[in-house]
C-alpha cells in the first residue's frame, strides 16, 4: 500500500555519523551488468523468506521509471516525475505473511527516446527498507539479481516526437512471467553508487537527490466501454491505413456487435488466419489510459493500437483540420501508438510501458497462419485524483452544461505534473500551469500539485535568473515572460492559500528572477527583449515570428515592459506580505 511521508526516513539515523555521511541512505543504486546504457527494459528480483507475519516499510525509486511487483502482483508505479536534484521515491507499507516471497521491479530507461519531460541522471534501481529489514531487502546489500527483458524495441513517433518513442513487444522472445521472478538468465546486480537525500562534499551535480513523493497515488481504474464506431476488412501497414478514409459502406455491423460484447467483458473475438481487421473505438470520454489486450494464439500476427483526439479531414499527419470532432465518416485516422507481436501462447497480456491519451482508438489486427483470439480489451486510466468539491450553477444553462467538459479537461492535464496537453507534449509550461493552478484552487482544497509545480519551476532556474519555461524537461527552453508568470504563480498562491511559509521558501528565487531581468534594463529604465523566446501569443500578425511581438527579440516592446511592470507590483506586494519593506522599496 502506498503511503505518503514528508521527510527523509534515514536522515535522523545518520546523526552520530561523520558529517560527510549525513544524508546517505543504507542502500545503493544498482544496475544490470548486461545492459547499462539506454534504451533498455530490465527486471530486478529478490527472493526472501518470512518467518512470521510482519509489517515492512520500503522506499522505492528508479531512473527512469519502474513498476513494482510483490509475488507477481503489481503494487506500484513510479517514480513521481521530477528532476535529478529533485528525484522522487515512493513509500510502501507491506504486510508479509509467513513463507517465501519475491519482489520484482520492471525498470526502463529510454534516454533520448523518452518523452522530453522525462529527465534522467544515471539509470538504475533503488529499494531501501526501514529497520532490521534493510539487511534483507536493500539494494546494494541484499542478494538482488537482474536481467534484461528481451522482446522490447522502440518506434520513434513521427507525429508527436516530444512524447517519446512508442513500444514494440515481440512475444516470441518476451520472458512471460518475469513479474513472478521466474525464468533463467538472472545474474547479480552491480552497484552504481550510494543513494543520498542531500548534498555531501563528494556529490556530483548529476547525482540523484532523493525527495519523498509529494503527491498522492495516481487514480487508477478501468474505463467503462464506449462505442465501437467502425469495423473494416483491411490489410495494410499504418501508412496505408492513414490514407484510407473511414466509409460507412465498409463497416461490418455484425462484427461490431461482437467487438462491443468483447469490450463489455462478455465474450471474445477470433480473427481467422490471413485476415486483417481495423476496429475504431470511441472511448466514453477523453482519457489517459494504458490499453490492455489479452490474447491467445495468433503466432506471427500483428496488433497495432493507435490513439487520436479526433479523425482528420485530410490524410496528412500535420494537418489540423478535423471538422466535427465526433464524426468519422470520410475522415482519416492519423494517430500514434504501440505494436505487439503475439507468440501463439495462451492468455498473453500486452500492455505498453506508458499511457496514451485521446478519444478514439484504432486497433489493427493482421494474422498469418494461425487464428488470433482476442479475449479481453480494456483501458486502465491513470490520472491525478482531482475532483470538484463544490457546485456550479448559473442562470445560463449553456455554462452549466460545459462544466463537465471543463472539469474533464483539467483532470486530463493533471498527472504527476500539470500538462499543457497530454496528447502532444505532456509537458508542464509555466503559462499553462498558472491558469491550471488557479482552476485547481477553485475546484479543490488539494493544492499538492500546485505546490510541486511552484517548487519545480523554482529549481529550474538558470544562472541568469530565468526559470525555464517548461520543467521537468531535458531540452532547456527559456520564455522570459513565463519567468515573470512564475512570480505571478507565487503571488496567486499567497492570496488563494495564505501560506507564508511556502512563499518565504520561494522568495529567494523570486528575487533572483527579478534581479536577473536587471541585466536587460537600459539607461532609459526600459526593458530590452531578454535572451530566449519572448513569445506572447500566436496572433496572426505575429505568427511568422513564433508569437513574438514587434521589437520583442532585443528591442523595446511595450507588451514585455508592461508585463514586467505588473510583475514588479506583484513582487513588491510579496515583500510587504512577508514583512520585508526594504526589499519592497527596491521594486
Amino acid at each position: 500500500m502506498r503511503v505518503q511521508i514528508s521527510a527523509d526516513p534515514f536522515l535522523e539515523k545518520n546523526a552520530g555519523k561523520p558529517w560527510r555521511e549525513q544524508g546517505l541512505w543504507p542502500a545503493e543504486w544498482v544496475g544490470c551488468r548486461d545492459v547499462l546504457q539506454p534504451p533498455f527494459v530490465v527486471a530486478f528480483r529478490l527472493r526472501f523468506p518470512v518467518l512470521r507475519r510482519t509489517p515492512v516499510r520500503i522506499h522505492v525509486s528508479a531512473d527512469e521509471r519502474y513498476e513494482l511487483f510483490l509475488d507477481g502482483e503489481r503494487i506500484g508505479r513510479g517514480p513521481e516525475r521530477g528532476a535529478p536534484d529533485n528525484w522522487f521515491y515512493e513509500t510502501y507499507d507491506l504486510t508479509l505473511n509467513r513463507g517465501q516471497h519475491v519482489l520484482v521491479a520492471k525498470v526502463w530507461a529510454l534516454g533520448e527516446l523518452a518523452p522530453d519531460a522525462q529527465m534522467s541522471s544515471r539509470p538504475g534501481f533503488l529499494l531501501a527498507a526501514e529497520g532490521a529489514w534493510g539487511e534483507r531487502l536493500n539494494t546494494g546489500v541484499a542478494g538482488w539479481q537482474a536481467k534484461p527483458l528481451a522482446g522490447f524495441s522502440f518506434l520513434q513517433a513521427d507525429l508527436i516526437p516530444w512524447r517519446g518513442a512508442r513500444v514494440v513487444i515481440h512475444g516470441e522472445v518476451f520472458p512471460w512471467g518475469f513479474e513472478r521472478g521466474v525464468g533463467r538468465s538472472w545474474s547479480d546486480v552491480i552497484s552504481l553508487g550510494p543513494a543520498r537525500g542531500r548534498w555531501t562534499d563528494w556529490s556530483f551535480y548529476r547525482d540523484h537527490i532523493l525527495k519523498p513523493a509529494g503527491l498522492p497515488p495516481m487514480q487508477e481504474g478501468l474505463l467503462p466501454p464506449g462505442q465501437v464506431r467502425h469495423v473494416q476488412n483491411i490489410v495494410g501497414n499504418r501508412d496505408k491505413r492513414r490514407k484510407e478514409p473511414v466509409r460507412a459502406r465498409d463497416h461490418l455491423g455484425d462484427e461490431a456487435e461482437a467487438w462491443m460484447t468483447l469490450w463489455s467483458g462478455r465474450g471474445n473475438v477470433v480473427i481467422p488466419p490471413h485476415t486483417g481487421r481495423r476496429v475504431i473505438l470511441e472511448l466514453a470520454d477523453y482519457s489517459i489510459a494504458y490499453p490492455q489486450l489479452r490474447v491467445s494464439g495468433g503466432r506471427g500476427s500483428t496488433i497495432e493500437v493507435q490513439w487520436a483526439e479526433a479523425l482528420k479531414l485530410k490524410p496528412e499527419p500535420m494537418s489540423h483540420e478535423k471538422g466535427h470532432r465526433g464524426e468519422i465518416e470520410g475522415k482519416f485516422f492519423i494517430g500514434n501508438g504501440d505494436r505487439f507481436y503475439p507468440d501463439g501462447g495462451e492468455n498473453r497480456l500486452f500492455e505498453p510501458l506508458w499511457w496514451m491519451a485521446g478519444r478514439f482508438v484504432e486497433i489493427y489486427l493482421e494474422t498469418t497462419d494461425e487464428p488470433l483470439e482476442i479475449k479481453a480489451i480494456q483501458f486502465l486510466e491513470r490520472r491525478y485524483p482531482l475532483s470538484m468539491v463544490g457546485h456550479f450553477d448559473c442562470s445560463d444553462p449553456r455554462l452549466v452544461e460545459i462544466v463537465p467538459i471543463l472539469l474533464r479537461g483539467m483532470q486530463m492535464c493533471s498527472n504527476e505534473t500539470f500538462f499543457d496537453c497530454p496528447y502532444y507534449e505532456e509537458m508542464m509550461y509555466t503559462g499553462d500551469t498558472r491558469l491550471e493552478s488557479l482552476v485547481t484552487f477553485i475546484l479543490s482544497n488539494d493544492d499538492r500539485l500546485v505546490r510541486k509545480a511552484l517548487r519545480l519551476f523554482d529549481a529550474s532556474r538558470l544562472a541568469n535568473g530565468m526559470t525555464q519555461s517548461r520543467f521537468p524537461c531535458r531540452p532547456t527552453q527559456v520564455i522570459s515572460t513565463f519567468a515573470l508568470w512564475w512570480i505571478g504563480m507565487v503571488h496567486d498562491f499567497l492570496y488563494w492559500r495564505d501560506d507564508l511559509d511556502l512563499v518565504r521558501e520561494l522568495l529567494p528565487g523570486v528575487r533572483a528572477t527579478i534581479q536577473g531581468f536587471q541585466r536587460w534594463i537600459g539607461p532609459d529604465h526600459l526593458l530590452r527583449g531578454p535572451e530566449g523566446w519572448n513569445t506572447i501569443d500566436w496572433v496572426p500578425a505575429w505568427d511568422r515570428d513564433a508569437g513574438v511581438p514587434p521589437d520583442g527579440h532585443s528591442g523595446i516592446s511595450g507588451v514585455l515592459n508592461w508585463q514586467y511592470i505588473n510583475t514588479l507590483a506583484l513582487y513588491e506586494d510579496l515583500e510587504h506580505r512577508v514583512g520585508d519593506p526594504e526589499m519592497a522599496a527596491w521594486a
